[in-house]
């Protein structure tokens, strides 16, 4: 889904402000557009496939510092 694509989807016609997008709709756009279509793992539950889907948006996309600085919060001690 490209930006154009969502913007028409999330606009209406008389208002200037967009359509709101729950978080989990959200996820799912980011994560089809960055990982692909065939990202999509088993039947799982959504709280489960959100973490599947995060961690592989982490480690296709890391940033050195920010994955850094994220490894320090979460897993004090780890380098």
């Amino acid at each position: 889904m490209t930006a154009k694509e969502f913007s028409i989807i999330k606009s209406y016609e008389d208002n200037i402000f967009p359509k709101p997008t729950d978080a989990q709709e959200g996820l799912n756009i980011l994560a089809k557009h960055l990982l692909g279509e065939g990202w999509i793992t088993d039947p799982l539950p959504n709280c489960q496939a959100n973490t599947i889907a995060i961690y592989q948006i982490l480690s296709k996309y890391q940033n050195k510092s920010l994955w850094a600085r994220i490894k320090q919060i979460f897993w004090k001690g780890a380098e």
